[in-house]
């Protein structure tokens, strides 16, 4: 991981199982100086008391949303994602054992979005691209949006990894 960024992990959260149950992503406090508002994995900047990442990735999603570890099977690591706010993201993909209720953290999270991954899978979240100018060229990036939810950016990159690993096909529109 590189040493000019600010290292983090995040918890790509499925409740149940790969095909049947929720992605939990969180909406950050607006409170927040970066990505306020935002919608996001949980998750953030490593510690040093954390052992690793993996552990940085548990620890933070407890801070946020109250989820314990003992709760979560870590089943998957996907590709480092960085931000051009100068992040480099590790995601883990975890499954929740449900059922499980949520203890929000205000100061850091005002809600949380659940996604189906029937939806996913099915086509019914709208997928589109965002065109961006970087470095005077074109730069195509994911975009998803579910029920007036926008996610995009390094969240939704890492959804396009986590789709792309468990293989669900879109359904074009």
């Amino acid at each position: 991981m590189g040493s000019n960024f600010k290292i983090s992990a995040v918890l790509v959260l499925i409740t149940k199982n790969l095909n049947d149950g929720n992605l939990i992503l969180t909406r950050r406090s607006k409170k927040l100086k970066r990505h306020g508002g935002e919608i996001s994995f949980p998750g953030g900047v490593k510690d040093s008391a954390d052992y690793d990442l993996r552990e940085t990735a548990l620890r933070e999603t407890f801070e946020e949303i109250n989820v314990k570890k003992d709760r979560i099977d870590i089943i998957a690591r996907l590709p480092d994602t960085s931000t051009s706010t100068g992040y480099l993201i590790r995601p883990y993909v975890a499954i929740l054992e449900t059922p499980y209720t949520f203890g929000i953290n205000y100061s850091e999270v005002s809600d949380i979005v659940e996604i189906p991954m029937s939806t996913l899978r099915e086509g019914h979240c709208d997928r589109n691209e965002t065109v961006l100018l970087k470095n005077n060229s074109l730069v195509k990036r994911p975009l998803y949006v579910y029920e007036g939810n926008v996610v995009y950016g390094a969240t939704a990159r890492i959804m396009t990894n986590l789709l792309t690993t468990i293989k669900i096909d879109y359904k074009e529109k």
